[in-house]
């Protein structure tokens, strides 16, 4: 029984960096009864601070002992090898069919396939991922490492070799965010740790190299830094709707609050309420009074619904479906404002 704090030995995620889990040890290297396999077996957590589940990853016996010849002619140590080849397998297996079923020790390990893992493990890609590819794959380990309890994740031949790179390539695009989404460590490794921007933008997915369609592309048009604070909350908005515990009234409170910001920076006003832009927008001419309508409907909403921008007794709730239409309503707004800012 491992320690209950001693920390994982790797994360693996998804290339799309929406699932993660952490691989805690790898127990040992078995056949498998009744067929001509060997079993590479990991004892791993499928959710943070979840409990053990136990995984299997299947290889075909010839293609092991394949392996064990080419570890030898190389001096490679075939444990080593035969672990790189596994995470290669679990990490594809994450791409094509999410999380794998729980399994504690009182039922038999979930079986992962990993003779095609191990065949391609060695082949270059079809096609060399571009460097928006790598950052997203820098991005989306650091984070679940940061998820699953490890203060820094390294990058080492194994990553390299599931995306079809040289291991340098992980230092050189890593340059690109460093001190912005995450740090360096002292030692000068290929270790690096999150910063905060890196879990918010992340699980709201514009994290370049994995964004997310629609929605988060708003926030791509808010880069100028006389839009920072309204980006900031736009960001904020969608972590709170897509994040593991969606929050809703949140979500709608960050979404007009960056409408809001946005509005007092074309509208001139140094301070006030959405509704004050409105007017002042009315006011010089800007804002067509159909369009007016919409916008004050949204501000509107968000001002009498209980738990949005003003405290409630009881636990604030708003429907699913209210929140994504406020949210995409204040999308549009944002749209709308910005080609007046441009004009």
């Amino acid at each position: 029984m491992r320690h209950e704090k001693e920390p994982p030995i790797t994360v693996i995620h998804s290339r799309n960096g929406q699932n993660g889990l952490a691989i805690l040890s790898m127990e040992q290297v078995a056949n498998i009864r009744s067929s001509f396999s060997v079993g590479i077996c990991f004892t791993v957590q499928l959710e943070p601070k979840g409990p053990e589940s136990r995984l299997v990853v299947v290889l075909d016996n010839l293609l092991t002992n394949s392996l064990k010849d080419l570890a030898q002619q190389e001096g490679w140590s075939y444990e080593k090898l035969l672990f790189d080849v596994g995470i290669h397998a679990i990490g594809r297996y994450l791409d094509e069919a999410g999380k794998p079923p729980f399994t504690p020790s009182i039922v038999n390990a979930a079986q992962i396939p990993g003779t095609r893992a191990a065949q391609v493990y060695f082949e270059p890609p079809p096609k060399e991922p571009s460097d928006g590819i790598i950052f997203g794959y820098i991005g989306s380990k650091v984070y679940w490492g940061w998820r699953f309890g490890l203060a820094a994740v390294g990058f080492s031949e194994a990553d390299a070799r599931r995306l079809g790179v040289p291991v340098r390539e992980f230092e050189r695009v890593a340059l690109a965010g460093e001190g912005k989404y995450w740090r360096r460590a002292n030692d000068g490794t290929r270790t690096f740790s999150a910063t905060p921007r890196l879990l918010e933008e992340l699980p709201a997915g514009v994290l370049p190299g994995l964004e997310r369609p629609s929605l988060t592309h708003i926030a791509d048009r808010l880069t100028a830094p006389r839009y920072e604070a309204s980006q900031r909350q736009f960001v904020k908005a969608l972590a709170f709707m897509h994040g593991e515990q969606p929050d809703m009234p949140n979500a709608v409170k960050e979404a007009v609050a960056a409408v809001e910001s946005l509005s007092l920076k074309i509208s001139g006003l140094g301070s006030g309420t959405l509704g004050d832009c409105i007017k002042e927008l009315k006011r010089q001419g800007r804002l067509s009074p159909p369009l007016g309508k919409v916008l004050e409907g949204l501000w509107g909403y968000s001002s009498e619904e209980p738990g949005v921008r003003h405290g409630k007794i009881a636990v604030p709730s708003v429907p699913a479906a209210e929140a994504y239409f406020a949210v995409n309503l204040a999308a549009s707004a944002i749209l709308y404002l910005l080609d007046l800012d441009a004009t």
